[in-house]
């Protein structure tokens, strides 16, 4: 959103007009004293998770890997070339603020759009027979982070999922059969 930029200029007018066309935009007039600017306050984000402090890392790794792709002749051979690893694992309370955060960002792959608090995933673990898994991703050029997560609950005769979502930057590699294909072996076992 509008709130997430910064404009700086010399000229006070054109800061004047950001601020009237724009008011969720910070507009600073330079020279200003940006060590007192509250905005770029170096202190950790309240509730931000690994991902959120290395944002700049994956758009990093992320331009290598689009590069990479503009070299590669077929999908095909990008996939294989990314080298790709995908882990599958259950769901520890360390996770949980980063699979809320999840359930409110993704959209693209998300089969329900339920939007989950961190106390809502708790409960919803507390519940018998009740299971979450977290997806982390990984390839050559570095690491995606947590990505991905299921909610899933244990009956009788079969797993039923309440959620399934992964982040769109790991969309059509293969992510997704990975993660079904656990769901498959964890079926078989609880029979």
């Amino acid at each position: 959103g509008l709130d997430s930029f910064i404009f700086l200029d010399d000229n006070p007018v054109e800061c004047a007009e950001v601020r009237r066309n724009c008011p969720g935009v910070l507009a600073l007039q330079m020279p200003a004293d940006l060590d007192h600017v509250w905005a770029f306050d170096r202190k950790p984000m309240a509730g931000a998770t690994d991902e959120d402090r290395r944002r700049t890392r994956l758009y990093q790794e992320n331009a290598q890997r689009q590069q990479f792709r503009e070299r590669t002749g077929s999908l095909k051979d990008f996939i294989a070339g990314l080298d790709l690893r995908v882990t599958v694992v259950d769901m520890t309370d360390s996770d949980v603020g980063r699979v809320s955060q999840l359930t409110y960002r993704t959209n693209q792959f998300n089969f329900t759009t339920v939007r989950r608090s961190e106390q809502e995933i708790h409960a919803f673990l507390q519940r018998n027979d009740t299971r979450g898994l977290v997806v982390r991703v990984s390839d050559r050029f570095g690491v995606y982070g947590l990505v991905g997560a299921v909610l899933y609950e244990t009956r009788a005769d079969r797993l039923s999922v309440d959620t399934l979502l992964l982040s769109c930057r790991v969309l059509g590699r293969g992510v997704e059969h990975a993660v079904v294909a656990e769901l498959g072996r964890r079926a078989v076992a609880a029979r």
